[in-house]
C-alpha cells in the first residue's frame, strides 16, 4: 500500500490502494490518477486531440445552458470534480460532468461522496478504449 503523504506518479501505476487512502492523496500535476477497483491508474494528461473533443462537447452543453437557463446547475471537468464509487473501490474523473441540482450539506472536499452528476461524458481515446468502454461504463 502507498502512503498518501507521497506524491502519486507513474511508478505507482497498478499498485493496490484503498478508496479511503486515495480520496485526498496528492498526485504529481504532470499526470492524471484514478482509482480503478482498488488499483491505481496513472496516465499522462490527455493529448490535444482529446482536449479539443472535450472542449467541443463542453461548448455545446454551455450553449444549451444559455438557451435553457436554470436547467443545469453546473458543468465541471475532470480536474474540477470526481466520482466517488465506494461499491467498486473506485474514484473517477470524468471529462465532463453535468449536475442538474446543487450539492446538499457540507461543501467541503467530501461533497463528492454524495453529489452525483446526472450526466457523465468520457471522450474515448484509442489508448484507453478498453478501459473506457468496459470498466468505466460499469462504474
Amino acid at each position: 500500500m502507498i502512503l498518501t503523504k507521497k506524491m502519486i506518479g507513474p511508478r505507482h501505476h497498478g499498485r493496490k490502494m484503498s478508496l479511503k487512502a486515495f480520496e485526498f492523496a496528492k498526485v504529481d500535476e504532470r499526470y492524471v490518477a484514478e482509482l480503478s477497483r482498488g488499483y491505481l491508474v496513472v496516465s499522462e494528461v490527455p493529448n490535444f486531440a482529446h482536449a479539443r473533443q472535450a472542449a467541443l462537447i463542453r461548448k455545446r452543453i454551455d450553449h444549451y445552458d444559455i438557451e435553457n437557463p436554470g436547467t443545469i446547475y453546473e458543468v465541471l471537468t475532470s480536474m474540477e470534480c470526481k466520482l466517488h464509487i465506494p461499491e467498486w473501490e473506485s474514484e473517477r474523473h470524468p471529462d465532463i460532468a453535468v449536475y442538474l441540482t446543487a450539492p446538499q450539506g457540507k461543501k467541503d472536499r467530501t461533497l463528492w461522496r454524495t453529489w452525483v452528476p446526472e450526466l457523465v461524458i468520457e471522450v474515448v481515446s484509442e489508448s484507453s478504449r478498453d478501459r473506457d468502454y468496459s470498466q468505466k461504463r460499469d462504474e
